[in-house]
């Protein structure tokens, strides 16, 4: 019953926060062309500003009749494209003849810590004109661990070039250098860690599930830094979704979490989120054994679990208030892989890799939002864990399941009789398949609902 309330509470908070995020592009878009706050301080020597909604917004800065430069900010141009957080608006200042002379970046929704690092990095574009390539590693240095933000504010640069020299200074000759290639990369290597990790639930492979862990551990962690966080969700409610040419892996993180959740479960928590090799593997490098029972009573170990719920609902409901979605940058696993933190970011970081030594998954299973939101999904899947109807209820599954997602209970609550039935959590499963390595009688297995 409780899964029930927190998917409608879900499905309504969603709707309600796409509702007010197209109110709020509506309202934004109307403002946008008259605004020459930004003008007057890219050109304080100015005393006339005429602004053009023509083929875009822009302002003219004059000083009498001399033309000092324009300013337009790319939010204007419609460009479709996002860093990680989601969209990285900027105003540019151009000279007459159509050379940067400087930009800045408008508040957005990328990680906090990034704002110390974003200065250095624009300032890299000052001069630079149409005929610069401003390639990543070659023309511009990019932001470090900030792979996505960097190419993302470079693209913008590059297509707010290019649509000013053409459609204001009438450059015919300009060449687009935004070209649009799909980063197959991108694509392929998501769908490739899914196989495996499917392949190795229906094989009951223990090292296979470990290898797909570490190979997504390499990919979406240290290699790409782009994994499955709360803010996309948050993003797509407040309809800052990027173009999937320009960022294929944020539609593919989704993809393999939240489509397979739906017909198989959490397999993307199982084995494909880069924080679940960390935090299992947490125990064995200082040789603990983990408490993979509850240290508390069942009942207050469900209840606390629910934590992680009204967590997801909170944040999003703040999210969708403010109408920015860096306020779901909370996660540890964001914090240990992207390096830019701030103190409360390492402080939650620390916390939890301490309690991950003495408690199997203690992120996962008590506060991760991404986790609540996978759970909730899984309810809904196709194919579960099922016991099959010669289940003795011999309770080896129960004992060996390190999410305690599987518990022997009275068939007859009230009389609390002998008689116990096998019952099977789907919310906390994560489909490590342990279960069905472990029961000799063959009497569990994927199955759908009779």
């Amino acid at each position: 019953m409780k899964y029930r309330i927190f998917q409608i509470f879900f499905i309504a908070l969603f709707l309600s926060g796409l509702c007010l995020s197209a109110y709020r592009k509506t309202a934004e878009a109307s403002i946008s062309a008259s605004n020459t706050s930004l003008a007057r301080e890219f050109f304080p020597d100015a005393n006339n500003f005429i602004a053009h909604d023509q083929p875009f917004p822009y302002v003219v800065a004059l000083n009498k009749r001399t033309k000092l430069g324009y300013v337009i900010l790319s939010e204007d141009l419609r460009l479709n494209i996002h860093g990680y957080g989601g969209p990285v608006p900027l105003a540019i200042a151009f000279s007459p003849e159509g050379m940067i002379i400087n930009l800045r970046a408008l508040p957005n929704n990328e990680t906090p810590a990034y704002t110390g690092v974003l200065d250095p990095f624009l300032r890299q574009f000052i001069n630079k004109t149409r005929q610069n390539q401003l390639e990543l590693g070659k023309d511009i240095d990019a932001i470090s661990h900030a792979t996505v933000t960097s190419d993302s504010i470079a693209s913008i640069v590059k297509a707010s070039l290019h649509k000013f020299s053409t459609e204001v200074l009438g450059d015919q000759h300009a060449q687009d250098t935004r070209r649009q290639a799909l980063r197959w990369r991108d694509v392929c290597i998501p769908l490739v860690l899914l196989a495996l990790a499917w392949a190795a639930l229906l094989l009951k492979n223990t090292p296979l599930r470990w290898a797909t862990m570490a190979g997504s551990f390499l990919f979406f962690g240290l290699i790409t830094q782009t994994m499955l966080s709360i803010v996309q969700v948050a993003n797509a409610g407040l309809l800052n979704t990027p173009d999937f040419f320009k960022n294929p892996l944020w539609f593919m993180t989704l993809a393999v979490a939240f489509i397979p959740a739906l017909v198989i479960g959490r397999i993307y928590c199982g084995a494909l989120c880069p924080f679940a090799l960390v935090q299992e593997l947490l125990p064995g490098f200082f040789r603990r054994k983990t408490r993979k029972g509850p240290a508390i009573s069942p009942k207050i170990d469900n209840t606390t679990r629910t934590f992680k719920y009204a967590l997801l609902l909170g944040i999003l409901a703040l999210c969708f208030t403010i109408g920015k979605a860096a306020a779901a940058n909370i996660e540890p696993f964001v914090t240990l892989f992207t390096s830019h933190s701030t103190k409360t970011a390492l402080a939650l970081l620390l916390l939890m890799i301490i309690l991950g030594i003495f408690h199997f998954r203690f992120w996962c299973l008590y506060l991760c939002p991404v986790g609540a939101l996978t759970s909730l999904t899984a309810r809904l899947s196709v194919w579960k864990i099922r016991a099959k109807d010669r289940c003795t209820s011999c309770g080896t599954c129960a004992r060996v399941c390190p999410t305690k997602a599987i518990e022997l209970r009275s068939s007859d609550v009230k009389h609390q009789t002998s008689d116990e039935k096998l019952y099977i959590d789907h919310a906390e499963c994560i489909l490590c398949a342990k279960c069905l390595q472990s029961c000799k009688e063959g009497q569990l297995s994927l199955a759908r609902k009779p």
